[in-house]
């Protein structure tokens, strides 16, 4: 007998006005020796609503590439999820350049238990729907276990 899986939280509410355009997101997925050269190009693009950036583990970038995604965070809201594909981000564990507290204290917002994919869409309609950083940071957390 398969057992239903139900979600924990409720999803944020979120209602576009008719006509309501979804503004572009960029999704970055940081491989092994990835610089910063793919966030410094989102930096560069005057279209860029906001981004996803795909970090490793439960929440770490690579010390080479936290001043640049500090820098995006100053500009647009950043979302940080890990592209483990399952699990919860760690929020307070570690304080080294790159880790999560760094990137949360770098203005990055932690995903929770979303993937990149998953936090891109909800950023794109929250940000369709008017949402600022504070807004999307709180509908994030909801997702968190």
């Amino acid at each position: 007998m398969a057992i239903p899986l139900v979600p924990r939280h409720q999803a944020p509410r979120i209602r576009l006005a008719p006509g309501a355009v979804i503004p572009p997101v960029a999704l970055i997925r940081f491989g092994l020796g990835d610089g910063p050269a793919l966030v410094d190009a989102v930096a560069g693009s005057a279209s860029g609503a906001g981004a996803v950036v795909e970090v490793f583990g439960a929440g770490h970038a690579a010390r080479r590439n936290a001043d640049a995604l500090k820098r995006l965070a100053a500009r647009m809201p950043v979302v940080f999820a890990s592209r483990t594909g399952a699990g919860e981000l760690y929020t307070t564990t570690a304080a080294y350049p790159g880790s999560e507290r760094d990137l949360i204290d770098g203005g990055l917002i932690p995903a929770g238990a979303l993937d990149g994919l998953k936090a891109r869409v909800l950023v794109a309609l929250l940000l369709a729907d008017g949402a600022g950083r504070d807004r999307i940071a709180a509908a994030l957390a909801q997702t968190a276990h």
